[in-house]
């Protein structure tokens, strides 16, 4: 049946707006409402594919932490009924100072004070300078050393090195500070070394001074002193300044200088201020190192150097002072 179109529009308009009215006038389609648990999943519904299960939770699953570091490798504590060796434990040195530290600290624990004191030097002669196992072991050198008996207990059996100066000052104003250095030097090297003095005078400068430079180098058996092989090292005490603490500090510099040149030995530090020059001692020239450069001559460049007999001192303006030196 056919409805006329009077009919038909006015229903077009008339029907959707009794609908609103009589049906969804009230309804709130803007704010969205809570399904339950039947609507989430009817009972109808399948049961879930494992395969995708597990590759959900793959992708969802916690990142992983990250892998942990290996665990330090540990150096024995080596034959503890035999007297270690001067160098004991210096291939080990390669594994790192923290695995020395950590033995170390072992060997402490076991009463074993001489190899924890070889063990400390390690870190000090056989590692990479700096970092907190080397102030581990600073600490720990001056009780260690006080506590044992020198490595060398056989006078005899100590190796020379020679102290050279070269200076227009008398003898007397020397000699002082040579026989307290000379001691102090022997203790710091356990009675490895046994100093000895030369003194070489040197020319009046036509110039007055108010103060004469010294002139400093050292050698050992194998070595000229009328040719160093190494810089010679000069210093000027002011003249109300004592001589023994910068002779000391030159002394020094002179055995850093050496230790620099000779391989798989780990450059001394240098002087910072504010430190005791013999602590300084104590604590970065170990006995290794001591036996290291007394046995370690070097050859003279003699075309490159100045002839020590008549050292020539420096003018006024260019001598340097204790406080220079460092």
């Amino acid at each position: 049946m056919r409805v006329p179109l009077f009919i038909a529009i006015p229903l077009l308009f008339i029907v959707p707006v009794l609908v609103w009215l009589l049906s969804t006038r009230g309804y709130d389609f803007m704010t969205p409402r809570e399904l339950s648990e039947a609507e989430l999943r009817p009972t109808f519904a399948s049961p879930a594919d494992p395969e995708l299960v597990a590759a959900l939770e793959t992708k969802t699953a916690p990142t992983p932490p990250e892998p942990s570091a290996p665990p330090l490798p540990r150096i024995p504590l080596g034959d503890l009924e035999k007297a270690p060796a001067i160098d004991e434990y210096r291939m080990e040195s390669a594994i790192g100072a923290q695995a020395l530290l950590v033995l170390a600290n072992e060997l402490l624990d076991e009463k074993q004070p001489q190899r924890a004191l070889l063990a400390f030097e390690r870190i000090i002669d056989s590692t990479p300078p700096g970092g907190p196992e080397r102030h581990e072991a600073n600490l720990a050198l001056p009780s260690l050393i006080a506590e044992l008996p020198p490595w060398n207990d056989d006078s005899t059996k100590r190796t020379p090195i020679t102290l050279n100066c070269s200076t227009s000052r008398p003898e007397e104003e020397l000699l002082p500070a040579i026989r307290s250095l000379r001691a102090f030097l022997q203790h710091a090297s356990s009675q490895l070394c046994d100093i000895e003095f030369t003194l070489i005078p040197a020319p009046e400068p036509e110039a007055p001074l108010s103060s004469f430079p010294i002139a400093v180098w050292l050698t050992i058996p194998g070595e000229d002193p009328d040719q160093p092989a190494l810089p010679v090292k000069t210093f000027n005490p002011s003249p109300d300044a004592g001589i023994a603490l910068p002779l000391a500090k030159t002394i020094y510099h002179l055995l850093s200088t050496r230790v620099r040149n000779i391989p798989d030995l780990t450059p001394l530090p240098p002087i910072p201020e504010e430190t005791e020059i013999n602590k300084l001692f104590l604590t970065t020239i170990t006995r290794l190192t001591w036996q290291t450069l007394l046995t370690t001559p070097f050859q003279p460049v003699a075309e490159t150097l100045p002839n020590p007999e008549s050292p020539q001192p420096p003018t006024e303006s260019e001598q340097p002072t204790p406080e220079s030196d460092q």
